[in-house]
């Protein structure tokens, strides 16, 4: 049943959210994609609900390394939620861990230009954002607090 899932859900996504998400801006998109995640993430109903809707998991992909476990292999690697705005939901959508960041002492706006360009007949993407974040004190002010389990770090 699970396999039946997963096409679906690829189905879903390459025919569907795939050509509307590539109809905007790059950034547009991640953007709204940081947004959204920080919104569902403030609230436990919409984690439980996102976690209802999105999460695999399986016993097989535990694991332990240097003393860890993690809950599955599949990470988000800093860069993506360089503020940790949408730290709270990464585990609801199925992440075994995440990283928040790059972070840089005072707050930085990033590059100029464009710093986001997808690469179609690559399947890549060309990031160029540089190093746009809240600062430290700011990121430190809004994990503060949290749980273990959302901190990820």
């Amino acid at each position: 049943m699970a396999g039946l899932r997963i096409g679906l859900e690829s189905v879903f996504y390459s025919r569907v959210l795939k050509p509307i998400f590539f109809s905007f801006d790059p950034e547009l998109v991640h953007n709204t994609f940081i947004n959204t995640g920080e919104m569902l993430g403030s609230n436990p109903l919409a984690r439980g609900a996102t976690k209802l809707a999105l999460n695999y998991q399986n016993p097989m992909l535990e694991q332990t390394l240097m003393g860890v476990g993690f809950r599955n292999p599949v990470g988000l690697s800093a860069g993506f939620d360089k503020d940790g705005r949408a730290a709270m939901i990464m585990r609801s959508v199925g992440f075994g861990f995440a990283e928040i960041g790059s972070i840089t002492a005072k707050p930085c706006r990033g590059n100029e230009g464009i710093r986001l360009k997808r690469i179609p007949e690559r399947k890549s993407i060309l990031v160029h954002l540089g190093l746009n974040n809240d600062g430290a004190e700011a990121i430190h002010e809004r994990m503060k607090g949290r749980t273990r389990e959302y901190r990820w770090w």
